[in-house]
């Protein structure tokens, strides 16, 4: 935007409410559950309501400079930004070119690590696979499951018991709704119950695995350490991964 000849301040996007925490283990369960729907409100609603000093400056701009302005950070023209539904209720037109663009097209290391996982997303399900079908670690989980439904969860595995609060995320992402006279409006009833649920969960699920933890991650380090030495050169992009900036 300064090459451009236009000031911009950055905004820090809203984080999760848990990453102001020290808690961790089962005290994280019991106050934000796997931090799934406890990060909803954090993340979603309050995306909505962050001050930018952009704002400010926007408000004290004539119409030329405007829209000249929008151009510069979205790419769109001020006739598509007249003539579309481009503009929000609140904050700028939306567009993915200009600067916009141009920062989505950095590397990142997000961009990075999303790119690795696809090129070794069939590595990486079967190297799952050979840690869920060793026989002790299957025990392991027969004994998790049969402690959560001793507890009046009936689920197969870890990842079974956290996956309902993922699709209730997407169900209340479409419960979003803005507008001048009410502001940011969402499935408040929806979100407390399956936070509740989600703790619930959580809690139990903590309980059950920790007997269980230090044997299931000496197998899964075991079989993990013979995959990287079948398998030297996706570890090391894996690493490389890890520690890009």
């Amino acid at each position: 935007m300064l090459e451009k000849g236009f000031d911009y301040v950055p905004i820090e996007p809203p984080v999760p409410v848990f990453v102001r925490s020290n808690l961790t283990g089962r005290d994280f369960a019991a106050e934000f559950g796997y931090g799934v729907l406890t990060a909803f409100e954090s993340v979603e609603v309050e995306s909505y309501n962050v001050e930018s000093a952009n704002d400010s400056a926007l408000e004290l701009m004539g119409s030329a400079e405007w829209f000249a302005w929008m151009e510069a950070f979205t790419g769109l023209s001020e006739d598509a930004i007249l003539e579309t539904d481009a503009l929000p209720v609140e904050g700028p037109p939306i567009g993915s070119g200009g600067c916009i663009g141009a920062a989505a097209e950095l590397p990142s290391k997000e961009a990075l690590r999303n790119e690795l996982l696809a090129r070794y997303q069939n590595q990486l399900v079967e190297l799952e696979s050979a840690v869920a079908g060793d026989s002790r670690y299957i025990e392991l989980t027969e004994q998790w499951a049969s402690c959560m439904r001793s507890q009046g969860f009936v689920v197969a595995g870890p990842g079974d018991a956290r996956s309902p609060f993922g699709v209730l995320y997407g169900d209340l992402l479409s419960t979003i709704e803005v507008s001048p006279e009410l502001g940011v409006t969402y499935g408040a009833e929806m979100l407390e119950k399956g936070i509740a649920d989600e703790i619930r969960t959580a809690t139990a699920d903590w309980d059950c695995e920790e007997p269980l933890r230090a044997e299931r991650m000496t197998i899964r380090d075991r079989i993990t350490a013979d995959y990287w030495q079948q398998n030297p050169q996706m570890l090391q992009d894996l690493s490389d991964a890890a520690l890009a900036q």
